[in-house]
């Protein structure tokens, strides 16, 4: 339902958008006159949030012996980090797309899951409740390709969707979970991850070559590795879903001095003739 939805509002965004921007006598986003090149850089600063899925889940776990629990899961997610850096490019034939970036850099996932198992059999020698919980923090090298479309509300003021693909490699990972000697499984995503996302934000110019895009980014698809159009990450028995909050700045490039060649001297002129 999350998908249709994102789909359903990026197609409308960008029909309006084919259809009514370039009548609205704005000025260019990305200016085509000045000092100015069509790209540039992008820095992007990011915080990162997962949010766990909206039924808790639980199970029932057994003990050789007969002995059961039923475990309910309390899952939140945690605040963490990460920062981009790459290169955008302007496209000027395209009504479609406004311009696409390549960035790369570094995110860290953070999370926490507390549980409270309850004996289910009476005649058992084991406590009637345990309870404690687990933590992780991951970090990836991510590597990221992106389209965007710019629908302007005013004239330095506008609109971004973005679709993208993002290839993650954790780098790092610190895990703990006390689990009361209870027979839990614990699940991790694979080291690669490869999605595709969508992005939405609102803009503004703020000089002649800055401009800066907060934007809150989200995946729509596992593709690597795929699980039934899931686009949730498993870890420990929550799924999570990944926000990104990223305020990304784009500097234009500075077109190159153009500097008018030395005229030559009529003396230096004469005394080439006569070498």
């Amino acid at each position: 339902m999350l998908r249709l939805f994102v789909t359903l509002v990026f197609a409308s965004l960008l029909t309006f958008q084919s259809f009514g921007q370039h009548h609205r006598g704005y000025n260019d986003v990305f200016p085509s006159y000045g000092n100015f090149e069509r790209r540039g850089w992008i820095f992007s600063p990011a915080l990162t949030y997962m949010l766990p899925q909206l039924k808790a889940p639980s199970q029932r776990v057994f003990f050789p012996g007969g002995a059961a629990y039923d475990i309910d899961y309390n899952p939140a997610g945690k605040v963490g980090v990460g920062m981009e850096i790459g290169r955008f490019h302007v496209v000027d034939n395209s009504r479609l797309i406004s311009h696409v970036q390549l960035n790369m850099g570094i995110k860290v996932l953070r999370g926490v899951e507390r549980f409270e198992a309850n004996l289910a059999t009476e005649t058992s020698s084991r406590p009637s409740a345990l309870q404690n919980e687990g933590a992780f923090s991951h970090s990836y090298a991510t590597m990221s390709f992106v389209a965007s479309n710019i629908q302007q509300f005013s004239r330095t003021g506008f609109v971004q969707n973005s679709l993208g693909i993002n290839g993650d490699y954790r780098i790092a990972e610190a895990s703990t979970y006390n689990k009361n000697d209870l027979p839990i499984d614990l699940a991790n995503p694979s080291r690669f991850i490869f999605q595709a996302n969508y992005s939405l934000g609102v803009g503004f110019r703020v000089s002649g070559n800055i401009l800066v895009v907060p934007t809150l980014e989200t995946p729509i698809l596992n593709i690597y590795e795929y699980n039934d159009l899931k686009s949730t990450l498993k870890v420990f028995n929550t799924r999570y879903r990944p926000f990104i909050l990223r305020v990304s700045v784009y500097m234009l490039d500075n077109k190159p001095d153009r500097k008018c060649p030395k005229k030559k001297t009529k003396r230096k002129t004469v005394e080439r003739l006569f070498k």
